[in-house]
């Protein structure tokens, strides 16, 4: 099979079109500036702080707690068989990016072959791969114990070597997904509290990681501001990092930080199909190498979409579902995504599937 990254469907034959065996239908989309961050200040926010919110942000959803992972993210349902209809939400005024996009928004997508079974646990949840495919992070949950993991190899071609855990001494963990910068040299997850991230360095692969890295985050919300947070997510090449604020009391609560490290207060992400619905989110879980395709688990749908936009840093525009291919993750040609799939006793193998395009 041939690929040809940089050449992969562009939006410009994703448009509105009838009479397809896929069901297209035009969506919604905002490309302007960076909105406001207000996103309120946690469980006790006070009313000055909604009404700042209220203002700045349309809409008034509801405002929480810290959610833990849904159960059925949680459980690490998944799905052994590859490829599914794809359902497609577009918009005819996203133009496309130059030479098109790496992901290709009609990729059917292979049986899967399990690369790592992770140890028995109350719930495990994958978390992460480079875009190298030489590292995995993930997290378990045992006895209220929550432990994050990775694991590395020297080559594909390679089995991964025995799971290490990221020392406790980094600060406790709450249950949910992991993230890994691009080279495999840090690793993120969120504290306990919910109201900061968990964050370490190493100084190569394969080794410990040994560096506290947290204080790269702590920017995140203005001064004098807590706010609740869930789901990190660092794009493959550290130009961005997503998050999702729980204590909003709007419902865009998805923000994408740029710039970074160290992080400042990000900008919400505005489509409707990446909102919260009720206590139910769409958790980012992977970023194409190009920053145009974003990967997310729709916990309304227990699927895993897939959200397109023709430039770095703007809005997401354009919309599909992959099917129950859980908390998906590309590799750097995205002809190839790492997911898991459930396993015994509360483990979870984590698994690829090739790609094919319709070009190929």
């Amino acid at each position: 099979m041939t690929r040809r990254p940089g050449a992969r469907a562009g939006f410009s034959a994703l448009a509105c079109v009838a009479g397809v065996t896929l069901s297209y239908a035009c969506g919604t989309t905002n490309q302007s500036s960076s909105p406001p961050v207000n996103p309120g200040t946690g469980d006790d926010a006070t009313a000055d702080a909604a009404k700042d919110v209220a203002s700045d942000s349309p809409g008034t959803g509801e405002g929480g707690s810290q959610d833990a992972p849904s159960d059925a993210k949680a459980d690490g349902k998944g799905s052994d068989a590859g490829g599914s209809d794809v359902g497609l939400t577009s918009d005819t005024s996203a133009n496309p990016p130059e030479g098109g996009v790496l992901c290709n928004i009609q990729e059917t997508w292979g049986a899967p072959t399990t690369v790592l079974t992770t140890a028995a646990a109350d719930q495990t949840i994958f978390g992460a791969v480079t875009p190298d495919e030489l590292t995995l992070a993930w997290t378990s949950t045992t006895g209220g114990v929550v432990t994050a993991w990775y694991a590395d190899r020297a080559s594909t071609s390679d089995a991964f070597g025995t799971p290490q855990s990221l020392a406790s001494s980094f600060g406790s963990l709450s249950f949910d997904r992991v993230s890994l910068s691009g080279d495999g040299l840090r690793i993120v997850g969120l504290a306990a509290s919910g109201t900061s991230f968990v964050a370490a360095q190493r100084a190569s692969r394969p080794g410990a990681f040994a560096t506290d890295d947290g204080s790269e985050f702590t920017g995140l919300a203005p001064e004098g501001k807590t706010y609740n947070y869930a789901t990190p997510l660092l794009s493959g090449d550290d130009a961005f990092f997503l998050y999702i604020v729980t204590s909003s009391t709007d419902d865009h609560v998805l923000y994408e930080s740029t710039g970074g490290p160290p992080w400042t207060p990000g900008a919400f992400l505005s489509p409707t199909e990446l909102e919260r619905v009720g206590t139910q989110y769409r958790r980012p879980t992977g970023m194409s190498a190009d920053d145009l395709t974003l990967f997310y688990w729709d916990e309304t749908t227990t699927t895993e979409g897939i959200a397109f936009r023709a430039a770095p840093g703007q809005d997401f525009s354009l919309f599909a579902n992959i099917g129950p291919l859980t908390d998906a993750v590309p590799t750097a040609s995205c002809s190839r995504i790492y997911y898991s799939t459930p396993a015994s006793n509360g483990a979870i193998n984590i698994v690829y599937a090739d790609g094919t395009a319709p070009d190929d």
